[in-house]
């Protein structure tokens, strides 16, 4: 017998890699909130050079904060897709760009979810890198997620931020995190039917379960 969690949702993996986009632009049913227009300039969009390989990004820029002012935003919110985020996890890649040194720690990029306009955060800030490098994944499993939240991320010039700083994020990948259960188990096994128990971690409610007469699965039924 072969398994996997699999995620309640209906949701077809969502994919953005921004290259059908114009200059500026914001992606169709992205939203992008900040409280910096009152507090220092900021802005967002399309950038069409500084992607991976060169290709397309989102880019999201923030202003130098002094220590004495509050922390400035922007919190880009993907689609609010058919999908329960709690049951999934989201890969992208990043860059950070800014014209001071030492101060990278300041501007930081965070992945989480929106809901009621309040930002949650999930796991560590987004490793700060010049390049875009490996890919990095987060996992909204196992996690108290309402199952209308919509993933985000959020980039803060923190009070003290000396420079702005511009974070570019490009090729977003919303897929389910499913896993493989643990101590799988079968008894009272006839001819026709078993009974079959099993450990897992996270909030998984459905399993997709594969059965077969011989340890080749050969002949595997769903």
């Amino acid at each position: 017998i072969a398994m996997n969690g699999q995620a309640p949702s209906p949701v077809v993996p969502y994919l953005e890699n921004f290259e059908s986009y114009n200059v500026a632009a914001t992606p169709a049913n992205w939203n992008v909130t900040t409280n910096g227009f009152g507090n220092g300039n900021v802005s967002y969009g399309v950038n069409t050079t500084n992607g991976l390989n060169g290709t397309k990004s989102f880019r999201m820029f923030t202003p130098a904060v002094t220590l004495q002012q509050d922390p400035v935003y922007l919190i880009a919110k993907l689609p609010a897709l058919d999908y329960q985020a709690g049951f999934l996890k989201v890969s992208f890649y990043s860059k950070f760009t800014s014209t001071g040194t030492g101060t990278n720690t300041r501007v930081i990029l965070q992945v989480g979810y929106v809901l009621n306009n309040e930002f949650v955060q999930i796991g560590e800030n987004v490793p700060t890198s010049s390049s875009y490098g490996t890919e990095h994944v987060y996992s909204f499993n196992a996690t108290s997620v309402p199952s209308n939240a919509r993933i985000a991320f959020r980039q803060v010039s923190l009070s003290g931020a000396n420079y702005p700083g511009t974070w570019d994020i490009d090729n977003v990948n919303v897929t389910f995190d499913t896993k493989t259960p643990t101590n799988l188990t079968a008894s009272n096994i006839t001819n026709t039917s078993a009974y079959l128990s099993w450990d897992i971690q996270g909030n998984y409610s459905n399993f997709e379960v594969e059965y077969a007469d011989n340890s080749n699965f050969t002949s595997a039924t769903n």
